[in-house]
């Protein structure tokens, strides 16, 4: 059975060798790979999320900043490849989903009454 990793491994791999072999394939300008450390952690902990970002950032050779609302991310480049790797507090993530549970509730009028 493989794990996470290495499926991750694999398709990347596969990504590229299409990527390779059809050079009419459109390519994104900004090609972005996120990690959310958030979802990862055991219980959602916030410390582990946080500490699971700085060991990132230590193993790209970069530092690891704190928003405001208490996560913290880091960036790294393979070439083109912008690699986001972040966490979000469980505090922050309930003031969000508060805010889009109301996500429908109101529709505007179409104006055809």
């Amino acid at each position: 059975m493989s794990t996470t990793r290495e499926e991750l491994i694999a398709g990347l791999r596969a990504l590229a060798d299409f990527y390779e072999a059809n050079p009419t394939m459109p390519v994104p300008v900004y090609p972005d790979l996120l990690v959310s450390c958030s979802n990862i952690t055991p219980e959602r902990d916030d410390e582990a999320a946080a500490e699971l970002v700085r060991h990132a950032a230590t193993l790209l050779g970069v530092e690891a900043t704190q928003s405001t609302s208490g996560g913290w991310n880091v960036d790294g480049k393979f070439g083109s490849l912008k690699l986001s790797v972040y966490s979000t507090t469980q505090e922050r993530m309930a003031r969000y989903n508060a805010e889009v549970s109301y996500s429908g509730a109101v529709q505007p009028e179409d104006g055809t009454r």
